[in-house]
């Protein structure tokens, strides 16, 4: 009965194996597919937009939606900033792309792609990550959610660690995409883990503030005023509870 029982053990592991495979061998595909229709259809283009203009023009003017869209003619994507073309995330994803500004577009986007493969494996090995939906969707636009995951994983594994205080600290990456996981902190507090809690206040706060300081007043008025527009938009409105 026992290696009957793992007879069928071993078959359903192989059987899961398989099935992973074939999904992530769809999921390149996929993402291959859009790529080769469109190299400039991702959001990776608009944080080396936004990137390049905090570069030349001063990181209060990252949303500044002209200059958006001279950056955009410059590259030749052919986009038109419209209700979902635009950079709407916080600074410091613009921040991040910033040593990719030198290089070509499409070497940055690789360099980008592979970054993001590599955040989605150390959350893989720290959480055993699923890649399901959302995050080859994520993958193929570019987006930075597997730097958030990857946070969170990490935060996970430094918190088993009893490493509290570094664990929080992994949160501060919640600041490239807040809305993904911003009650992560929250459940630390929940859970009374109050150096972990301590640690992601420091993260975040350190990057919002600095985010506010490079914005400066005028920035951060464009920057509500994108993330209002955002919010009225009905495809995004249809995506979320709120």
């Amino acid at each position: 009965m026992v290696a009957s029982s793992g007879r069928w053990r071993n078959l359903g592991a192989a059987a899961g194996a398989a099935t992973a495979v074939l999904f992530a061998i769809f999921d390149v595909y996929q993402w291959a597919a859009a790529y080769a229709s469109d190299h400039f259809h991702n959001d990776f283009t608009f944080y080396y937009v936004a990137a390049k203009i905090g570069l030349g023009q001063g990181w209060s003017s990252i949303y500044d939606l002209s200059l958006q869209q001279a950056q955009l003619d410059m590259l030749g994507s052919g986009i038109k900033v419209a209700e979902l073309a635009r950079y709407i995330s916080p600074p410091p994803v613009a921040w991040l792309a910033l040593p990719l500004t030198p290089l070509p577009y499409a070497a940055g986007y690789w360099v980008w792609s592979a970054l993001l493969l590599a955040a989605l494996a150390g959350t893989w090995y720290l959480a055993a990550a699923v890649g399901w939906l959302p995050v080859i969707y994520g993958l193929q636009l570019g987006q930075p959610g597997m730097f958030v995951a990857l946070g969170v994983a990490g935060s996970y594994a430094l918190l088993r660690a009893e490493r509290p205080l570094l664990a929080g600290l992994a949160l501060g990456l919640l600041a490239l995409k807040p809305q993904l996981a911003f009650l992560a902190p929250l459940a630390l507090l929940a859970a009374r883990q109050d150096r972990a809690f301590l640690g992601s206040v420091i993260a975040v706060g350190a990057l919002a503030g600095a985010s506010a300081l490079a914005l400066g007043f005028d920035g951060l008025g464009a920057y509500e005023a994108r993330l209002s527009f955002a919010a009225s938009v009905p495809v995004n409105r249809e995506l979320t509870l709120a």
